[in-house]
């Protein structure tokens, strides 16, 4: 599974120079920034944004896997 951004511990930080940091803060996604384990037992939905329409500085959707 892609990593799951409605995640409360997914964390993404993008840098001046244009590169991008996509990580699980609870270290459980041994494979970020490109797969969550199925099913992760430390899933919590983020809830200060549920439903929220997201601007255009949020950064960009993590890439499709390959």
């Amino acid at each position: 599974m892609p990593m799951r951004t409605e995640c409360k511990h997914y964390e993404s930080r993008t840098y001046a120079n244009g590169d991008a940091v996509r990580k699980c803060n609870v270290d459980n996604a041994p494979d970020a920034p490109w797969r969550c384990p199925e099913p992760c037992d430390k899933f919590e939905r983020r809830l200060a944004d549920v439903a929220w329409v997201h601007g255009s500085a949020v950064p960009p959707p993590t890439p499709p896997e390959v």
